[in-house]
């Protein structure tokens, strides 16, 4: 969204506090699926935990790594996050998730290969 256009452009500006407070936001999208899963079955309706996994964490997840690799340099602290992000996204469920998890762990490793 605006905000990962926002970091990707104006990222190199952020101090690593900035980074850390904003990565720890966006990954709470991916809190509220880990959480509905053990949920009563009221609440798993109420989420929609499938078109939520296959659209917003989707998004959220390509972000995210993008992000990341254009500022790595400033973001390598935070490389064990992201990998246990990816990690519990190939690990769903959701083939697409998963597939989006793999696609994002090549680009990840493909963009910041070279550093």
């Amino acid at each position: 969204g605006i905000n990962a256009e926002y970091g990707k452009f104006h990222g190199d500006s952020y101090k690593v506090s900035w980074w850390k407070d904003l990565f720890r936001i966006v990954f709470r999208i991916f809190d509220n699926v880990k959480t509905a899963g053990s949920a009563s079955p009221e609440v798993k309706q109420k989420v929609q935990r499938k078109e939520w996994m296959t659209t917003t964490c989707n998004h959220a997840l390509y972000a995210v790594v993008d992000v990341y690799t254009q500022h790595f340099s400033i973001l390598s602290q935070l490389l064990p996050d992201l990998l246990l992000l990816i990690q519990w996204c190939v690990k769903q469920d959701s083939e697409q998730l998963a597939k989006s998890g793999m696609n994002c762990m090549e680009n990840l490793v493909m963009g910041v290969g070279h550093d």
